[in-house]
This record gives structure tokens, sequence and C-alpha cells, in this order.
């Protein structure tokens, strides 16, 4: 899931820099929105990165639990108690 993730990231990137500003510019519908296209590539760009972000912490976490490292120091912890 990650490969795909950062794959549409840096698909959506590649968008972002081939399209011109007048492109970019021009309101994305035309029911009364402020918001442009440009501001719905980088809400995307923006969403992306944080689920990278995220599933490259689970990754790490799930690593670290495997290892047993967080479960021993929560074990110490609760013995201290």
């Amino acid at each position: 899931m990650r490969d795909e993730i950062s794959s549409a990231l840096f698909d959506m990137l590649d968008i972002k820099k081939s399209l011109s500003k007048r492109i970019k510019n021009k309101l994305k519908d035309g029911e009364g929105t402020e918001t442009t296209i440009g501001d719905c590539i980088d809400s995307v760009i923006e969403t992306l990165e944080r689920l990278e972000a995220t599933i490259g912490l689970n990754i790490l976490l799930a690593n670290i639990r495997e290892r047993g490292t967080i479960g021993k120091e929560k074990h110490n912890e609760d013995a201290r108690t």
C-alpha cells in the first residue's frame, strides 16, 4: 500500500508541475466555489503525504513491536508501579 501511495504522490506532483498557472487558477467547478484546480491538487498532495507518513510510522512501530522493544518498556514501567 505504501508503494501505491508514494506512486500516486509522485504522479500528483508531476501533474502539478506540468499544468500552467492559468489552468491551476481555474475554478474547479461552476457551482459558485472559489476553490481552484490548484487548490484541489494541493489538497490531494497533502493528504497523500500524510498517508505516506502515517503508513511509514505504522511500519516502524510494527517493526519495533515485533522486536519486543515497546512491550518490554511497558512491562518495566508496570513493574515499577
